[in-house]
């Protein structure tokens, strides 16, 4: 924040005892902030609430109509208020406007900028810590939000440790909490004050947490999804579910963000961005480690091919606790702010890095808050939105033995960027080739976003990589156009020009037209496993593969061909049709792709009783399709992989003919793809399959 002379701090507290005069005898300046060591000291909460400013998943900030807001305990009215904060004088003015008379209660806010959402719950039993939503609207002539008619809505009874909320694409408001043990979700149904039944989470780990660890629950909204993750410490485990705005309450896809020993606790923020380069969400986390130097904060990135990264914020040794992430998109930086030491309180402080190159710098950081006479400043909270150089950065805190709030304030930078991204092709095909398909990824010297076109056609919004099909042959052009987050666009497209003179070469076909499996290099079967060629159930023609197993142990059924030479560009494809299914946890693999040390590169499978989805697993790293396929019925797949000079490569999954998934970054190695296999080498696997009109091509 910008510091004003003293004449101008003056004239500042007159004009903020006019606009009080304004807003009626409802409102009052909470206290005169006081500087401190670091930031302000603002007004005493008394002894009534705990930790007001708690809890990691919420925020008591929000930004609109030029101002910063909050929700803020008054002790006069033994109640939480909105306070309107006065950046000129570092004041916060109550407005008068009532959010909760229960001083037990933690609060989360969201603005949507139209309307405020504060979900409010305690952390004791009983009706009396009941989870209520209140919607606010903005008053411009009076300067403070008022509360709607028909708010506030009970969403749930008894008590958590803490309840958040976010708003869908379809303008459907999600709220998430944990109790007893269990991960709860429920969201607006028709309206705002509508609600759905709070229900069980329908993910992986949801139930048997474990009560006494308090585990917590967060919540986003990105790119058309809502994203929760929770702490599971019992399995050393962050979990994650998402659900794509407007799919049924019951389809939420499960995933492990980060599991590894001693690396959970209960500390969890996240920011969701929307069509950001850098990625999706960003998920800052505790891990329970002792050693010095391990990591005691990770920062977890949902990339956008649907993939997790982690990347060290802070160490063991410096001692943060109650730690959140705020995100500057204009001058793309992430910034961890926390308390040390842990746990009952001290400073807060904060230290960043560049959103799109993230490497935190080593300590404890800089100093935001701090105070001579405070000194358990501790549960530093800030807002859901992303900020700017308007904005600035503002965050408040509680010490819980003065009984006081502080709060602290970044002048975030604002110059304009008028400098253009430079694009760049990072692969696809040059020269002359003979497929008539192309794939091309590519990138800019900085965050931007990407129009593409082909053979002289108008420019449209794209994302790398881009994938062309059925080319004619002849010469074809590419061009992809970079522009940056401040809207500059790139003058000199990248281009790429190329030659499509023959068609694909087939490698292996099998559309086991014999009768037999006489065109595989191996047929295995074990444990009850049973592979045989049939004609009661095929595509097309008189004959199909058949391989099944049971869960019984040593169980498998597979059948592979080692191809002639191990080509680095690969399409495999065939008709598949999954007869049975096994349990929950498993699945039904339908292509697997191995190198050429027998490594399983490339798993494609049905997942076994999950609303019967696709998976693709690359390397060992699993991600979800957009493909479905039900029991009992055809589907045409087709997987295309090449790879790259460094062994990452371009991935991309069809089914009947329509992309379902496609990476350009998966780790395919540099070997090439060797043995291309159908059915299951996996043990104790129950599972069905019919496999018919199996092709392997290149080029």
């Amino acid at each position: 924040m910008k510091m004003p002379t003293l004449p101008r701090r003056q004239l500042a507290r007159l004009a903020a005892t006019l606009v009080l005069a304004a807003l009626g005898p409802s409102a009052s300046l909470a206290s005169a902030a006081t500087p401190v060591a670091a930031g302000y000291r603002d007004f005493s909460f008394g002894a009534a609430p705990n930790a007001p400013t708690a809890k990691e998943p919420q925020s008591k900030l929000w930004y609109a109509a030029g101002s910063w807001w909050a929700s803020l305990y008054v002790t006069s009215t033994g109640s939480f208020h909105i306070h309107r904060y006065a950046a000129s004088t570092h004041d916060w003015i109550d407005t008068g406007t009532a959010v909760d008379e229960r001083d037990v209660t933690r609060s989360d806010a969201l603005w949507d900028g139209s309307h405020v959402y504060i979900v409010t719950a305690g952390i004791s039993t009983g009706s009396a810590a009941s989870a209520r939503l209140l919607r606010f609207s903005y008053d411009p002539g009076q300067q403070r939000f008022t509360l709607d008619p028909g708010f506030p809505v009970t969403l749930s009874t008894g008590g958590m440790e803490s309840i958040s909320i976010d708003k869908d694409t379809t303008g459907t408001l999600w709220a998430t909490f944990v109790q007893a043990g269990t991960a709860y979700v429920t969201h607006s149904s028709g309206g705002d004050a509508t609600w759905v039944a709070p229900y069980v989470l329908p993910a992986t780990g949801a139930t048997g947490l474990n009560v006494s660890q308090k585990e917590e629950i967060a919540i986003t909204s990105y790119n058309g999804r809502i994203g929760l993750m929770w702490s599971d410490q019992d399995d050393s485990t962050y979990r994650y579910a998402e659900h794509v705005d407007g799919a049924p309450d019951t389809v939420w896809q499960s995933s492990t963000a980060h599991s590894a020993p001693e690396e959970a606790d209960n500390h969890i923020n996240l920011v969701g961005l929307d069509g950001d380069p850098a990625g999706q969400v960003f998920a800052t986390v505790k891990t329970s480690l002792n050693s010095p130097n391990a990591p005691l904060y990770k920062l977890l990135v949902l990339r956008n091919d649907g993939t997790w990264a982690q990347h060290t914020i802070a160490r063991v040794t410096d001692n943060h606790t109650r730690a959140i992430g705020q995100v500057d998109l204009q001058n793309r930086r992430i910034y961890f702010l926390a308390t040390t030491p842990c746990c009952s309180g001290g400073s807060v402080y904060q230290k960043s890095t560049s959103l799109d190159a993230i490497a935190f710098p080593v300590g404890k950081g800089t100093v935001l808050i701090s105070s001579a006479t405070e000194t358990k400043i501790n549960n530093t909270s800030a807002t859901k939105q992303t900020l700017d150089g308007t904005t600035d950065l503002v965050t408040v805190a509680s010490d819980d033995a003065a009984n006081f709030y502080l709060h602290g304030e970044l002048d975030l930078p604002s110059a304009s960027d008028t400098t253009p991204p430079e694009t760049t092709i990072d692969s696809g095909p040059s020269g002359t080739t003979g497929s008539t398909s192309a794939v091309f990824a590519f990138s800019a010297n900085e965050a931007s976003t990407f129009a593409c076109r082909l053979d002289g056609a108008a420019f449209t919004p794209c994302g790398s990589p881009i994938s062309y099909s059925g080319l004619a042959l002849g010469t074809h052009t590419f061009d992809v156009r970079a522009t940056d987050l401040a809207g500059n666009p790139d003058s000199t497209p990248a281009a790429r020009q190329w030659t499509v003179s023959t068609g694909p070469v087939t490698l292996f076909s099998d559309g086991f037209e014999t009768g037999s499996f006489s065109g595989w290099t191996q047929v295995t079967t074990a444990g009850g496993g049973t592979a045989v060629v049939q004609g009661p159930v095929v595509r097309t023609g008189a004959f199909a593969a058949q391989l099944a197993a049971t869960s019984a142990t040593g169980s498998v059924a597979y059948a592979r061909r080692t191809l002639a030479t191990a080509p680095t560009d690969v399409r495999v494809a065939g008709d598949f049709h999954v007869l049975q299914e096994g349990a929950s946890g498993g699945n039904v693999p339908l292509i697997r792709l191995l190198n050429t040390s027998g490594t399983r590169v490339i798993s494609l499978s049905r997942q076994n009783l999950s609303s019967n989805r696709i998976y693709v697993q690359i390397s060992g790293v699993n991600s979800l399709t957009s493909g479905v396929l039900p029991l009992s019925t055809w589907g045409r797949f087709e997987v295309h992989v090449v790879a790259g000079a460094a062994g990452a490569g371009v991935v991309e999954v069809t089914l009947n003919g329509t992309p379902i998934f496609q990476t350009a970054t998966g780790t395919v190695g540099t070997t090439g793809i060797a043995t291309v296999q159908i059915g299951n080498d996996t043990a104790k696997q129950t599972f069905g399959l019919v496999a018919d009109d199996l092709l392997v091509t290149t080029g």
